[in-house]
This record gives structure tokens, C-alpha cells and sequence, in this order.
């Protein structure tokens, strides 16, 4: 990541390095798997990217994407990066007067969503792509520019909006890489929300690492937790982050039955983070998938906020987690 001034210097090295390999693979709630190469992501970003231009949205402009993670995402949110239009995504479930408002609250010019909302502001996918003739873009984003806006967890008080630049993403995805050791030969699996900097900065950890991203809505994993560990098992995933209660929520699962044809002896990295993480949740995911290959080593506590764009402690990536009991009387 090192030798790239900015995530997107990344992607389109890999574009023009291999372009039909796969970028991401997607899970979709309905529609089953599907398999993006980069020269496809290159072109639908900059069919978004005309899309925008021919609805005078310009650099500078800011966006309300909602929508779930299918393949209409990766496309929609890099081609607002690549033509300088600020994005904030949002949870899909929002109505129409919540969307409005948010909008209003940071100056959007359109939402983004197949979601059935009576916004004068809505536009669909569809109708943003734009096809025929895609020219190359003018635009070219620098390390000071606003890459997204990030919504605050809200943990404290009402969700605040952060601003996150092009170089404090390239900051924080070469630390977490460098951090968690990152080798050639990773992928990343996540179910994350895409509206959460966990979930978002993990496209942006792929794209950044050159390495393949493998991901499914979240509904996918709240309908059946273990889709994520067969994610895992299916594509040999070595990188995957989830919070606290979705170790929990596969180690209830492991008790009550077994798992054919599941591997996790590639995962090398789980991070677990985005809430409190409770020992008990540690040691109960690890004893319940030891006879799938999960090794000790490989559950890594972290922590991080969405201000300092994702990650801001990560512990050794080769070493049991430690516990540190505090009397808080």
C-alpha cells in the first residue's frame, strides 16, 4: 500500500495490471453469487462517474447512498471517488423523511437507493448509470480531498458526521495492514454493513492491499451466522472483522449442532471489534471451532471509531489475546 498515494492509485494499478481478475465476490440476499473483475468495477465506476456528470454533480457535491451490499454498490461508490462527489451511506431501512432530512443535514444533492421512498431526491442505480461512450475522467483526487463523510456509532450522543479525507484512509488502511502483517495471498471476507466504517473501510482495505474482497449483506449473516464462516471455508478467507456478538452468536450455534465441510484453517486474522469484547465470547468461539482448523491465535482484539477513520489499536497478530482484569469500583 506504501508505494499509493491514495486508495483509488491502488485500484487502478490493479486495473491496468490485471484486469480480469476478480475484484469482488458478493453474496446477495436473492440473487445469489456474483463475481466482479476490476476492468468490470473500472467500467461501472465510470459509468457512474458520467452519471453524475450529465446530472451536474460535481466534485465537491455530496450524495446519500443507500443501498445493501449487492453488486450495484462497489461501482455507485467508487464512482463517486474517482469524480470527487462526497458520499455518506446509510442504512437501507431508513424512510423517506429520515433521508430527506440527513440529506438536507449535509447538503445532498440526490439519494441513491432502490428502497420504495417518495423523495424528490431519489434517483436509482439504474437511472444513475450512464452508458454508450465512458470517457476517462478529469478528475483526479488528491490526498487532501474529501474521499466520504462517516456517521458516528452514536454511542454517546446523536451520530455526528466525520469527515474523512483521501490520505487519512490510505493512513489507516496501510496501518491496519502492517499491523495484522498483511501477505501476499489474503483476502478479506466481510458481512459488515457498508454503512459502518468497519464495513466501509474494509472495500477500501481490499482495494488498497490488492487483495480479494469477498462479501455478503448484512441480512445474509442475521438470518444464518454461519454464512459468514462458510464464506470463509468456501474462498479460503484469511481476514475477516466482526463485532463481539457475532462470535457469540456462531459459538451458540456450534453448541446446539455440527458443520459439514467447514474449513477456517486459512484464517489467520479475525478481528473483533465495534463493541466490548467479553473473554467468555473469546474463549467459547475458539473451543467451539478448533475441530474446523480456528486457531487460537488468529481471534485478534481491536478497537477503533469512525473519527480516526477505522482502526486505532491492533495487538499482536501472533499471540493468544491477552486479558487484563480492571477493578472499576
Amino acid at each position: 500500500m506504501s508505494k499509493f498515494a491514495t486508495v483509488l492509485e491502488a485500484f487502478e494499478d490493479s486495473v491496468e495490471a490485471h484486469p480480469e481478475e476478480t475484484a469482488v465476490h458478493v453474496l446477495e440476499r436473492t440473487q445469489g453469487w456474483f463475481a466482479i473483475s476490476y476492468a468490470d468495477l473500472d467500467r461501472g465506476a465510470r459509468s457512474v462517474a458520467n452519471g453524475f456528470r450529465l446530472r451536474h454533480i460535481n466534485a465537491g457535491d455530496r450524495v446519500i447512498v443507500a443501498l445493501p451490499t449487492t453488486r450495484e454498490f462497489f461501482p455507485i461508490y467508487l464512482g463517486a471517488l474517482r469524480s470527487g462527489v462526497i458520499p455518506l451511506v446509510v442504512p437501507v431501512q431508513r424512510g423517506a423523511g429520515t433521508l430527506d432530512g440527513v440529506a438536507s443535514a449535509i447538503g445532498a444533492e440526490w439519494i441513491i437507493t432502490n428502497a420504495d421512498v417518495p423523495s424528490p431526491w431519489k434517483v436509482t442505480p439504474a437511472e444513475l448509470c450512464s452508458d454508450g461512450e465512458l470517457p476517462r475522467l478529469d478528475f483526479h483526487a488528491s490526498e487532501t480531498d474529501i474521499a466520504h463523510l462517516q456517521a458516528t456509532s452514536g454511542t454517546t450522543g446523536t451520530p455526528k458526521y466525520a469527515v474523512i479525507r483521501h490520505r487519512n484512509i490510505a493512513a489507516n488502511v496501510e496501518g491496519i495492514g502492517l499491523g495484522i502483517q498483511h501477505r501476499d495471498g489474503d483476502s478479506l471476507v466481510t458481512w459488515l454493513p457498508l454503512f459502518h466504517d468497519m464495513g466501509l473501510i474494509g472495500v477500501s482495505y481490499a482495494l488498497g492491499w490488492q487483495c480479494p474482497l469477498i462479501a455478503t449483506d448484512a441480512m445474509n449473516f442475521i438470518h444464518n451466522p454461519i454464512v459468514w464462516l462458510q464464506m470463509i471455508s468456501r474462498f479460503g478467507g484469511t481476514l475477516s472483522p466482526a463485532p463481539n456478538s457475532a462470535y457469540q452468536a456462531c459459538a451458540r450455534l456450534a453448541k446446539r449442532r455440527t458443520f459439514d465441510d467447514l474449513d477456517l484453517s486459512f484464517w489467520r486474522v479475525a478481528l473483533c471489534g465495534a463493541e466490548p469484547v467479553h473473554e467468555e465470547t473469546v474463549r467459547l468461539f475458539t473451543d467451539a471451532f478448533a475441530p474446523y482448523g480456528f486457531r487460537a491465535t488468529t481471534m485478534l482484539p481491536v478497537s477503533g471509531l469512525a473519527e480516526a477513520t477505522l482502526a486505532a489499536t491492533i495487538p499482536d497478530p501472533n499471540a493468544v489475546p491477552a486479558v487484563d482484569r480492571v477493578d472499576g469500583s
